[in-house]
């Protein structure tokens, strides 16, 4: 199965990728950063609040499940339009 995960750099998303691609999946890392360290599957760096590249990257991609992990975890750091941005457009 090809299984997007988005926000597949952060925290739970690492965590996510690998599991997939131990359990045979193809996995593909939408995110708006690199990983920190290598990880299985392919990574495309795009903007998740911008619908045309992420429509872009799965016209691309064809996944077969979604796996959406993309947001800020501590939202009271970020100013307030940044955190509505990337913890609610991006699931839209």
């Amino acid at each position: 199965m090809r299984i997007v995960v988005t926000g597949g750099s952060g925290r739970a998303g690492v965590w996510a990728v690998r599991d997939f691609a131990e359990h045979g999946h193809e996995v593909i890392n939408l995110d708006g950063r690199a990983p920190a360290e290598p990880l299985p599957g392919s990574f495309i760096k795009l903007d998740l609040t911008d619908a045309g590249e992420v429509y872009d990257a799965f016209v691309q991609t064809q996944p077969d499940a979604v796996c959406h992990l993309a947001a800020n975890p501590s939202p009271s750091g970020f100013p307030r339009q940044q955190t509505f941005a990337n913890n609610v457009l991006s699931t839209y």
